[in-house]
């Protein structure tokens, strides 16, 4: 078994002298007043390993010892409880001090630049930490890795700018349901924070970036659920205008909480200043050196820092120094073949990698989200690629078919783009299979959807199914003369709940969508109150909510849902605008009505669509039909906030909640500007 040292000498007065290793401490020096901390007795949750599915592929990387490691060269441990044999500087410590081991994987191999800013952003997340548990818990190890590491990480980041943070409760332990560690998930974030404001993103290390990172590891590691989402009986517009209803029915719906003073991490998505909540003595059923509830008070008006020379940073492999493919800068280098009214932020980039061996196929697809509004004066950063890489634009326009564009990337030089859209748009939709009860993910089919019967030059050539992170495509059967106007795979295994699928034709078409699985993780619903169905599409724009009314009832346990942007679907009602993405919600049986499911969708900002006034119409989230009509849906408008909301019932979403409804369940959604009638 690797040595673990015992005691830890932080901030000894030799600061600027190399640390040593005297068998009885390590020393790390700093300026900050001294601590020694001791490892506690194991008997009380002091120590805990990584659950053994991800541990096991821990071990196979056999990680490189370092000689000033002050936790062992093992990266198998979950988190370590040290006492504090002697703090310095008033109540900042407490008598027991939690460390944690936290590996974070990137889609792609980092510049050195790149894990100075991550280990600044982490270094403010640890802190934060110790603020919000009043001094209890901080990162006593960050490690890094690349691809390698994506399948035994804690967090996974993307190479995308539009991946919507999210992560399972509970996610990095042992549950006694699941023998197989199926509730082991890693926090998956993208390259940065997307700020729909900005139109684009916020690093890691600034404040709305690393609270980010506490909060999802609140669900993670504490099993702390959120406290923003709340149930409200509302009065749609719809059932307000219903010729002859007297006393029309309010509608029950989940939605998120009007803004707050809370302090707590956990009831706003960014993580505010404290864990201020009834969810304390959660921390004691895990940390039982813990105090069993907060102590009454006042909120503290610190800790602040560690103030300590933690967490330290490891890196398992040596940072690219090679030069990367980028996007030019749009000002006086924009693709000529982009319309001219279409914004950075629409333009979805993709990198496809390889081909794999003698294939002809990609070997990977790494997405990057969109441009950022920065885009017209900076370059864009292509994550992943290298040399003999393509890259591929997927430039979304309102009420028209996306225009597609793709370049091989040589070593300096600017991509020279071609146009790939496809001879047809078909609808891509990913439907899961039935699972067993607490399955974390199902088989997935991919089913291409035309309006009428396509014709032999309209079917791609290729179908491939490509998870998130280093794993290798999953080729779907070769498309053949489909009976009607749609084409069906067969069952696909995926590793990740987060993916993309990419069509090819013959001639050279391209298109690509990004899909999410979600649905009943493995004990998702507790402790309660967590979301019990937490699904959506992976850029966070289209949300499935839903809500138990009492900590006794129970979710089934076999139910997924997958959102897929869908790409090329356009359309509104007659006379109407399209406002956001299309969005392909299936699902593998019934979602539960009793728990209230609720479609949450964000839209344009108004200056984005000038030629959907707000005069004489309303926003609405709208259905496509059967005869691809879209049709919509009575609708409730938070004021303040930027998305809609529409209740799932038999009338809204037959096909997705209605137990004799047909197989496949699919139904595809937008949030349009509708006139008056």
């Amino acid at each position: 078994m690797p040595h673990i040292p015992g005691r830890i000498i932080l901030n000894a007065a030799r600061a600027g002298a190399a640390p040593v290793k005297d068998g009885r401490a390590v020393v790390i020096p700093s300026e900050d007043p001294l601590i020694e901390l001791a490892l506690a007795a194991d008997g009380a949750g002091d120590a805990a390993p990584k659950v053994e599915r991800q541990a096991r592929q821990l071990r196979q990387l056999a990680p490189r010892a370092q000689p000033d490691d002050p936790f062992g060269p093992a990266l198998d441990w979950s988190h370590r409880c040290y006492k504090v044999l002697q703090p310095s500087g008033g109540d900042l410590l407490r008598e027991y001090l939690y460390l944690f081991n936290v590996l974070v994987a990137l889609e792609w191999r980092p510049s050195q630049a790149e894990l100075d800013q991550l280990k600044q952003a982490f270094r403010r997340a640890s802190d934060f930490l110790f603020d919000v548990t009043d001094g209890w818990m901080a990162f006593g190890q960050v490690v890094f890795g690349g691809p390698a590491l994506m399948d035994a990480a804690d967090i996974q980041i993307a190479a995308s700018t539009r991946l919507h943070p999210r992560s399972w409760v509970g996610g990095m332990h042992a549950h006694a349901a699941y023998q197989r560690d199926e509730k082991y998930t890693p926090i998956r974030i993208g390259r940065g924070l997307w700020n729909a404001n900005r139109r684009g993103v916020i690093p890691w290390d600034e404040p709305e970036g690393y609270r980010i990172i506490v909060h999802e590891w609140g669900h993670h590691a504490l099993r702390l659920t959120d406290e923003y989402l709340e149930l409200r009986q509302q009065l749609l517009p719809a059932a307000a205008r219903e010729l002859g209803a007297a006393e029309p029915t309010p509608a029950t719906i989940v939605t998120l909480k009007v803004p707050t003073t809370s302090d707590s991490i956990m009831a706003t998505t960014e993580g505010t200043s404290e864990l201020v909540s009834d969810q304390w003595p959660r921390l004691h059923e895990l940390f039982a050196r813990l105090p069993a509830s907060r102590p009454p008070g006042q909120v503290r008006a610190g800790p602040g820092r560690l103030p300590a020379a933690l967490p330290h940073f490891r890196a398992l492999e040596i940072p690219s120094a090679d030069l990367r493919p980028a996007i030019p800068a749009w000002d006086g280098a924009r693709p000529s073949l982009l319309p001219a009214d279409c914004a950075p932020d629409r333009c979805w980039a993709y990198v496809l990698q390889g081909p794999a061996g003698a294939s002809p196929h990609p070997a990977r697809v790494i997405a990057q989200g969109t441009l950022e509004a920065r885009s017209a004066v900076a370059p864009f950063a292509l994550l992943g690629a290298a040399p003999g890489d393509t890259a591929v634009l997927i430039a979304e326009r309102r009420g028209q078919p996306p225009a597609v564009l793709c370049a091989a990337l040589a070593p300096g030089r600017a991509p020279v783009w071609r146009a790939a859209a496809p001879p047809a748009y078909p609808a891509i939709e990913v439907i899961p299979e039935p699972v067993a009860p607490n399955e974390p993910r199902a088989r997935l089919r991919v089913r291409l959807s035309y309006a009428a019967p396509p014709a032999p030059d309209q079917l791609p050539e290729y179908v491939g199914v490509f998870p998130l992170g280093g794993a290798p495509g999953v080729r779907a059967s070769q498309p053949g003369a489909p009976a009607d106007a749609s084409w069906v795979s067969e069952p696909l295994d995926v590793p990740t709940l987060d993916g993309h699928v990419l069509l090819r034709w013959r001639d050279g078409g391209l298109l690509l969508s990004t899909f999410s699985q979600g649905g009943d993780g493995p004990n998702s619903q507790s402790p309660y109150p967590a979301n019990p169905l937490n699904a959506g599409s992976a850029d966070g724009e289209a949300l499935l909510l839903m809500h138990k009314d009492g900590s006794a009832d129970r979710a089934p346990n076999d139910v997924k849902v997958v959102t897929t942007v869908a790409h090329g679907l356009a359309g509104a009602p007659a006379g109407g605008r399209e406002r956001s993405y299309a969005f392909c919600v299936a699902s593998n049986r019934e979602l539960p009505v009793g728990l209230h499911p609720t479609l949450l969708m964000y839209y344009d900002q108004p200056d984005d669509d000038a030629s959907a006034p707000d005069d004489g119409g309303d926003l609405a989230i709208c259905r496509r039909g059967d005869d691809g009509a879209w049709v919509p849906l009575p609708t409730y408008l938070p004021p303040r906030f930027r998305f809609a909301v529409a209740p799932l019932d038999e009338h809204s979403a037959r096909a997705l909640t209605d137990p004799a409804a047909p197989a496949p369940r699919v139904a595809h959604f937008k949030v349009c500007w509708v006139p008056r009638v």
